[in-house]
């Protein structure tokens, strides 16, 4: 994968959806929004992959899209 500064979007089955910023480096991802911070690796070389990344809470004032403050996405 490309390192760089990346905006991302979600959307949930609920209809609710939110967005931030995410910086791919040397197989990290680092990111966040608002309320949220993002931590995860992806692999160098462009293509599918999977991969887990932590969600945490860092702010109070919003709900997750997913309704959970703290947790490990597979993506």
């Amino acid at each position: 994968m490309s390192s760089g500064i990346f905006h991302v979007e979600f959307r949930a089955s609920t209809g609710d959806s939110g967005d931030g910023l995410v910086v791919v480096k040397d197989g990290t991802v680092n990111g966040g929004d608002s309320h949220y911070l993002y931590q995860g690796k992806v692999p160098s070389q462009t293509g599918e992959f999977e991969s887990r990344f932590t969600v945490r809470k860092y702010r109070e004032g919003n709900v997750n899209i997913v309704g959970i403050d703290n947790y490990t996405l597979l993506a």
